[in-house]
This record gives structure tokens, C-alpha cells and sequence, in this order.
């Protein structure tokens, strides 16, 4: 028998490649001489690495049931029922005693007088008083004033009291100027007292209707004082927003204060001459429109100078 050589290279130490070497060696041998009787069994190789995790098991069988639990928290108690019906209505109760008198009203009114008694006697007559002053048209307690050969006060214009330059004058009642005024240039002569209502016009040329709540005045001497609630019609007017019709024409430039003002604009108020004309405030002193005043109420007040 005639063995073929081939290269089995073993190198110590020995590592499982080297084994497998010499396995595959002894296996060539066999096929050459046959089986020969079984050797020693060799050492054991070291162990391998770990091979792979294999494959999750089946599920085992389910264990015996545990322990019950104990009793959980009270959960939160519902909302409350609707109300359930009225019961039937129980029986009358026994009458009550009688209350007690109730106060006494109130007195009645008195009776209707009785029939007029008879006249009496006339007394005597009394003495005869002194005789009083003839005034044809003279009011009884009145003091008779003016010319005419029948008054005792006759005068040509003016009646004085004499006597002490000091004192009072008391009138118990009322003074009263006439209608139409007496006009006087002293400096210390009262001439005139007035009151009454004024219609307020449109001076602006637009036409306009004003609508006027109230616009009234005082006139003591020479000073007006006046007073004007009005309100603008809806209006697209560039002219110059100006009132008129005063009840007075004043002397001289007068100022008007404005006490409410519905407008969007800040305007002040003056008098010049028979008009009053409203301006832009602060500073600007120009004119403020019909149409800036369009749908708006104003409340003014002032007092200004006449001539008279």
C-alpha cells in the first residue's frame, strides 16, 4: 500500500482548526488502510464560543389566581335627585280664636253750622277822622307822585326825601320800572329792570332753524345776562356758525362761556355787536363752521353791556 503524501501542517499549541486538521488526516489514512482498531478517546478540545440565543419558548400555562385586592376608594357621589311630589294635602286645621278690635278710626269731620243768629243793635256812631288828601285815581296806602293841581306831591320830575343824609329805605313789596325804559347817563341812577325770553336766528346766511330748549335773560340797568340751550340741524354749511336776535345790542366786545359743548370741536364764544360768534380753541382763534356744529347741542351763559 502506497501512501500519497500530502501537507498536514500542526503547530503547537494546538487550536480547534489544528484538530480538525489532524481528523481530516486520519480520515485520509483509513480510506488508504482501512479501519484500524478505535484509539483512547482524546482529550476534549476547549468549549466553543456560545452559539446564538435560540427562539422564544411557548407560552407556559397561567398560574393559579392570586390574593383578592382590598376595597378600592369611595368614587364621588352623584348629583342629587329632582324633587319627588308634593304629598296630598293634610286636613283643615280647627279654627282660630276671634282677633282682637282693631283700633278706632279717625274722628268725623265737623257738622255744617247752624243757622245765622239775628242782627244785633247798631252802635253810636263814632268820631268824624281828619280829612285825607284828594288823588283822583290813587290807590288806597298808595303815595300819590306826578303833577296835577289835586296832588300834594306835584313835581316836575323829581322827588326827594329830605331830611337825614344817612338811613334805609324800606319798600315792603316790590319796585316796578316801566315797559318802555327811561334812559338816564347819571352814574348812580338805576333806569330800568327787565325779564323775558329771546329767539335765538341764524346770522350765517345758511338758513338755518335752530332747535331751542330754553333762551332767556335778566336785564338789571345797563348789564344783560343771558342764557341759551340750543341745538344745530343736521347741516353741511361752511359759513361761519353765528347767533342773533340778542335780546339787547351790546356796547362793546363781550366773552360767553360755554357750559356744554356736544361738539367734536373746542371752541369758545364771543358777542360782537348783535351776534354771537363761536371760535376754535386753544390758540387758533379761527372760525368754527355750521357744519362743524352739524347735529349738536350747546349751553352757553355770559353777561355783556348795553348802550342803555
Amino acid at each position: 500500500m502506497t501512501l500519497k503524501a500530502k501537507p498536514y501542517r500542526i503547530v503547537s499549541p494546538i487550536n480547534p482548526p489544528q484538530v480538525e486538521q489532524i481528523d481530516q488526516m486520519f480520515v485520509e489514512l483509513y480510506k488508504v488502510a482501512g479501519t484500524g482498531p478505535t484509539g483512547p478517546t482524546g482529550a476534549s478540545g476547549p468549549t466553543g464560543p456560545t452559539g446564538p440565543t435560540g427562539p422564544t419558548g411557548p407560552t407556559g400555562p397561567t398560574g393559579p389566581t392570586g390574593p383578592t385586592g382590598g376595597t378600592g376608594a369611595s368614587g364621588p357621589t352623584g348629583p342629587t335627585g329632582g324633587t319627588g311630589a308634593s304629598g296630598p294635602t293634610g286636613p283643615t286645621g280647627p279654627t282660630g280664636g276671634t282677633g282682637a278690635t282693631g283700633p278706632t278710626g279717625p274722628t268725623g269731620g265737623t257738622g255744617a253750622s247752624g243757622p245765622t243768629g239775628p242782627t244785633g243793635p247798631t252802635g253810636p256812631t263814632g268820631p268824624t277822622g281828619p280829612t285825607g288828601a284828594s288823588a283822583t285815581g290813587v290807590a288806597t296806602g298808595s303815595i300819590p307822585y306826578g303833577s296835577g293841581a289835586a296832588n300834594p306831591f306835584a313835581s316836575t320830575g323829581t322827588f326827594v326825601f329830605t331830611g337825614a343824609t344817612t338811613g334805609t329805605l324800606i319798600i315792603p313789596g316790590q319796585i316796578q320800572f316801566p315797559a318802555t325804559q327811561v334812559a338816564s347817563t347819571g352814574a348812580n341812577t338805576l333806569n330800568d329792570y327787565e325779564e323775558g325770553t329771546w329767539t335765538p336766528t341764524d346770522q350765517s346766511g345758511a338758513g338755518l332753524t335752530f332747535t331751542v330748549t330754553a333762551a332767556s335773560y335778566i336785564k338789571i340797568g345797563r348789564l344783560v345776562y343771558i342764557v341759551l340751550h340750543m341745538a344745530w340741524p343736521i347741516t353741511v354749511s361752511a359759513a361761519a356758525a353765528l347767533v342773533g336776535s340778542l335780546p339787547f345790542s351790546q356796547s362793546f366786545l363781550s366773552s360767553i362761556t360755554v357750559g356744554y359743548n356736544q361738539s367734536a370741536v373746542s371752541l369758545s364764544s364771543y358777542l360782537d355787536g348783535s351776534n354771537m360768534a363761536f371760535v376754535r380753541q386753544p390758540g387758533a382763534n379761527t372760525a368754527v363752521t355750521n357744519a362743524e356744529l352739524s347735529n349738536s347741542t350747546l349751553v352757553v351763559a355770559g353777561t355783556y353791556i348795553t348802550a342803555n
